[in-house]
């Protein structure tokens, strides 16, 4: 499927948001749309018969670029602006735009938040996105292989770090490592403590691989005693029950819902979502209904104050009989 395709998706997005035109501020939504990798200065304009992209005078590229109609712009030249009052209703992506941008832009236009309509289109991969996630999938998986004990929380994360800058784009978030009690910490920031053999060990990493993200999760314990065990089974089986329900067709809340009754059924208490979409973002809106080729991450997990914690993620893609593990 080539830009064309993508275009059209969001085309039709745009037609049933009932805005007459799209304001793209996201840097990966708007390399999806046209192939073009912003600087982060870029704007894309999306109407029923006309795409175009603003950029700066920094980003003398973009001009090379076939995929929409290149303007080159700056704040004196109201460029923007003036194409926006065109179209008077405009969707912006809420979840993105600076307050500054905004601030500027709504007194010449009415912009309606329209992040949902505008993201929509990525929730379905295609082919060659799915190889590059499989492709930052795999490199992901070769990190946890490293040796833990006796080394401190930081240089795990550091050796991750370094070994998807040298194999991949790099990182799609900073690593969380955490041992001990410190795992009963969900986004702990890997310190100084050393990693001892009885110690549960929560690797959350995840590498980038042009520009597509992996994120998955594994706890470890070299020498497990009976409650590290009963936690570890625990979170594999609630992930391997809600990842039986994941499939096209489903209810992305039934996966949460069967999340939420497991743990109540153990008698733990549910302190995150059981996971997200992801893509070119490692957090992207996860489809109402699950669709085949959609990806979306599942990570039970489960955190004892002054114990310890354990979580196990995978990011599945989504096919009409059980998801499959990237």
């Amino acid at each position: 499927m080539g830009f064309s395709r993508r275009q059209e998706r969001l085309r039709d997005a745009l037609s049933r948001s009932g805005q007459k035109a799209f304001l793209i501020s996201s840097v990966n939504d708007i390399l999806y749309y046209t192939g073009y990798r912003s600087s982060g200065s870029a704007m894309l304009v999306v109407a029923p018969k006309t795409i175009r992209l603003f950029v700066s005078r920094l980003e003398g590229d973009a001009k090379k670029l076939r995929t929409a109609e290149v303007l080159v712009t700056d704040k004196k030249s109201g460029l923007l602006s003036k194409e926006l009052k065109k179209h008077g209703h405009v969707g912006f992506d809420e979840e993105g735009l600076n307050a500054g941008t905004y601030l500027s832009l709504r007194k010449a236009v009415k912009l309606k938040p329209a992040a949902k309509w505008i993201k929509e289109p990525r929730q379905i991969k295609e082919a060659g996105e799915i190889e590059l996630m499989a492709k930052a999938a795999r490199l992901t998986k070769k990190a946890f292989r490293m040796r833990l004990a006796g080394r401190p929380e930081n240089s795990i994360a550091n050796a991750v770090k370094m070994e998807f800058l040298l194999r991949g784009d790099g990182l799609a978030f900073p690593p969380i490592v955490a041992a001990g009690k410190n795992s009963a910490v969900i986004h702990h920031n890997p310190g100084q403590s050393r990693i001892s053999r009885n110690h549960l060990v929560i690797m959350d990493i995840g590498a980038k691989v042009s520009g597509y993200c992996a994120d998955f999760t594994r706890t470890f314990c070299s020498r497990p005693g009976k409650r590290e065990r009963e936690l570890i089974e625990n979170v594999q089986n609630i992930h391997d029950i809600v990842l039986d329900k994941a499939q096209a067709g489903v209810k992305y809340s039934v996966l949460q819902e069967t999340f939420e009754k497991e743990m109540k059924r153990l008698g733990y208490v549910v302190r995150h979502a059981i996971g997200h979409g992801i893509g070119l973002d490692v957090h992207e809106p996860a489809p109402e209904v699950l669709q085949n080729n959609s990806t979306v991450t599942i990570e039970p997990g489960i955190y004892i104050e002054n114990f310890g914690g354990c979580r196990i993620e995978n990011t599945i893609l989504i096919k009409k009989s059980r998801g499959r593990v990237l």
